[in-house]
């Protein structure tokens, strides 16, 4: 039998063998790609994972910001986490925030933020002002209170005085009225008796007239020391201007009426000089002072007496060149005050007697009260080699030509006494 060959049987095995190999090797790599592709894949899966949480971190913080601005800024809905300010209504509160402020908010500011800086500066130079003012107040108010205590002060002292004076006087009058009694029984009983000579009675009489005379005199003394207590200013003497009139006296009171009252504008404390009523004459009598004032007439105490032997009387009349039943009264201050009289003392001085203190001069002026010489020039401020007086001022030319009345600062600190 003829031996069968196995070659061809080999070969087939060895091509499946290969085949196997190669399906081998093809599914290994297979494998391995797809098993690379699933990494791959969970990687990129837990990458988008964590830029899914940070995404969502990020819309967190936004939104948190959102709300916190919302807070900030108002016109949303508190119960709603989510509310975001309403533009509409805030656009519309800036616009009144701007029209609130001014010019100064012009077209170029659009944002709160740019219009508050606007706002403060505002605000504080508002209060800026405020405080300034509020000094000023307590300033004026701490003046008007030392003003106050010193005048408390002077009456205290005054009313003092006054009450010693009055006293030494009643026991003054009690003692030359006892005097007199005596003197006078004394001149009875001479003159019942007639066994006494009429030398005696005379010479009886002549001192029963040189007591009467001594005590007028003693009197006279004291009335004219407790007149001067009482005298706040001295009017200065316009001449012929006649103010009012004396309708009636009371020499036991020493005091007086006149044709003037509330209607006419006095007040207590004015003072007026006394000119006697023939119109040839007009010599200074004394001067007297309203302590009561009724609508159409004014009680008036006497002060002094330029001749107590010349009393005030009814017909005589009254003047102050400062009174003006009618007409506003301004005065202007002209050169340097300083010391006591300085020009704020003088205008509380002239406003406490009704008299306005301008600023400049015009023709409502009717008072130039002159200062001191200057000693620095009043437009460069600069020391002048001598002393520039108010004469050699234009504002005194001009007062001048006006015809507005000349007060000097002696005049002043001889009239009114503060």
């Amino acid at each position: 039998m003829k031996k069968r060959s196995t070659r061809g049987a080999a070969r087939v095995n060895a091509i499946w063998l290969i085949v196997t190999l190669v399906l081998f090797f093809a599914a290994m790599f297979f494998g391995y790609t797809a098993n690379d592709e699933m990494v791959r894949a969970e990687e990129q899966a837990k990458q988008a994972q964590i830029e899914a949480k940070a995404a969502t971190d990020k819309l967190q913080k936004l939104q948190a910001e959102h709300r916190q601005l919302s807070e900030i800024v108002g016109y949303y809905d508190p119960e709603n986490l989510q509310a975001v300010s309403d533009v509409a209504l805030a656009q519309a509160d800036l616009d009144q925030f701007k029209a609130a402020i001014g010019s100064d908010a012009d077209a170029s500011v659009t944002t709160f933020q740019a219009a508050w800086p606007l706002a403060i500066r505002q605000i504080s130079s508002r209060d800026q002002s405020l405080t300034t003012v509020t000094q000023q107040a307590t300033e004026r108010q701490s003046e008007v209170q030392a003003a106050r205590s010193s005048a408390q002060t002077v009456a205290t002292d005054k009313d003092q005085e006054i009450s010693r004076l009055t006293k030494e006087l009643a026991d003054l009058r009690t003692k030359y009225t006892e005097e007199v009694n005596t003197l006078e029984g004394r001149i009875a009983r001479l003159t019942q008796e007639r066994g006494t000579s009429d030398e005696e009675a005379i010479a009886a009489r002549k001192e029963l007239a040189d007591k009467l005379v001594e005590h007028s005199l003693v009197v006279s003394e004291y009335e004219a020391r407790m007149n001067q207590l009482l005298k706040d200013t001295v009017p200065l003497r316009e001449p012929n201007g006649i103010d009012g009139m004396v309708v009636g006296t009371s020499a036991e009171l020493n005091m007086a009426y006149i044709n003037r009252g509330a209607k006419d504008r006095i007040v207590r404390g004015m003072v007026f000089q006394v000119l006697d009523g023939d119109p040839t004459k007009r010599t200074v009598k004394g001067e007297v002072e309203v302590i009561d004032v009724q609508d159409s007439i004014s009680e008036v105490a006497i002060r002094s007496l330029t001749d107590q032997y010349n009393a005030i009387a009814k017909g005589d009349v009254i003047t102050n060149p400062m009174y003006d039943p009618e007409g506003e009264r301004n005065a202007v201050l002209a050169g340097r005050f300083d010391g006591k009289y300085n020009r704020q003392e003088v205008a509380l001085l002239l406003k406490q007697i009704g008299i306005n203190v301008q600023d400049d001069l015009d023709r409502s002026t009717m008072f130039l009260i002159m200062g001191n010489p200057l000693y620095k020039d009043p437009e460069t401020g600069e020391t002048l080699e001598e002393p520039l007086k108010v004469t050699d001022l234009p504002i005194y030319g001009l007062a001048k030509s006006w015809g507005v009345q000349m007060i000097s600062i002696d005049q002043l600190r001889h009239f009114f006494r503060m």
